[in-house]
């Protein structure tokens, strides 16, 4: 317990000592990922879409588990040994016509993402941001581990397994090692909160951002009859049915403050607000949507993503206490919570 509270108060104090004198590092963010589709049924709940044509209101379901994360300079992993980072992403279809208009735009889904994460049961975690109007759309958590944490194991059943979803990964493979939608849902939540960002655009809040944005551009070269969700599950893994990029806001992040940059070339924005951020946002982030051949647990795509944010840190000298920092920031923020 006394560990567990130094660890909170180095936390704090590490980002105390980045808001008065730090300099700016870039977190970069690389990750496998599966899709799934949620449809409101009319009756309070939800249908696991898994065939026919791309709906005005579809709810995108990402589970996905970081590749890579690292920070430059200097070029360091902010994952622990041992530990992984995992998240979950809900954007809803505000395009009409997404059969034929090739030009999807994506909003936060209008009952909140919280409401997603509520299907996981008892247990289920709450992100900052995440209920009806609060703007989150990606929260990524880090995964705590514990005795059954094996990168090898095998069992569905364990809590906080290793989520394997690399499609060429030599065990797994095509098919992942979470076996349904709640089980992904659960396995990519597990843990302390690590970041939670958004879109503000809509509001009148100090966090109202016209720059914020999710869009997609569906693949109709290759695809002149539009692009539904049989023809995207049966696709070859390598297969882009269509690319994405999104202009995000942070609204939770272990370590504060997360810094603006340029929405096209990531230059830093000195100075720049939500409200006057001309072109400049907090995330960035592109990707692309992939056939899903090979998954059996109610996926039906798979997408890669690309992120980079920048962060105010502490100077190098405090740095090698930093993964310390974020474990116990993250643990007095999510017993805040």
């Amino acid at each position: 317990m006394k560990l567990t509270k130094l660890a909170a108060v180095l936390g704090l104090g590490l980002v105390s000592a980045a808001a008065q004198a730090g300099f700016i590092q870039a977190w970069n963010f690389q990750d496998d990922s599966i899709d799934f589709i949620l449809r409101a049924n009319g009756t309070g709940g939800f249908d696991l879409v898994t065939s026919g044509a791309v709906q005005k209101g579809d709810i995108f379901v990402g589970i996905f588990e970081m590749q890579t994360a690292s920070a430059t300079p200097p070029g360091v992993s902010l994952i622990p040994p041992g530990k992984e980072l995992t998240g979950v992403s809900v954007i809803q279809l505000a395009t009409d016509n997404p059969t034929t208009n090739p030009f999807w735009t994506f909003q936060p889904y209008s009952g909140g993402m919280n409401a997603i994460l509520a299907l996981i049961g008892a247990g289920a975690p709450t992100v900052v941001g995440g209920n009806p109007g609060g703007g989150a759309v990606a929260a990524m958590w880090l995964n705590t581990g514990g005795a059954t944490y094996n990168s090898g194991d095998t069992n569905p059943a364990v809590t906080d397994r290793d989520l394997v979803l690399d499609a060429a990964h030599p065990t797994w493979g095509d098919t992942t090692n979470c076996t349904s939608f709640v089980d992904c849902l659960k396995e990519a939540s597990l843990g302390d909160l690590f970041q939670v960002d958004g879109l503000w655009g809509t509001d009148t809040s100090d966090r109202n951002d016209p720059d914020n944005r999710w869009i997609a551009i569906a693949n109709l070269i290759d695809f002149p009859g539009g692009v539904d969700y049989d023809t995207v599950k049966s696709g070859a893994k390598s297969t882009q049915f269509a690319s994405f990029s999104a202009r995000l806001s942070n609204l939770f992040n272990v370590v504060e403050p997360v810094l603006f940059q340029n929405a096209i070339s990531g230059v830093h924005c000195p100075g720049a607000t939500h409200a006057n951020a001309d072109n400049c946002v907090q995330v960035r982030v592109t990707g692309q949507i992939l056939g899903g051949d090979g998954l059996n647990n109610g996926a039906v795509g798979r997408d890669d993503i690309d992120a980079r944010k920048l962060v105010q840190v502490p100077e190098p000298a405090t740095l090698g206490l930093l993964g310390l920092g974020l474990l116990g920031l993250g643990l007095l923020r999510r017993r805040q919570a």
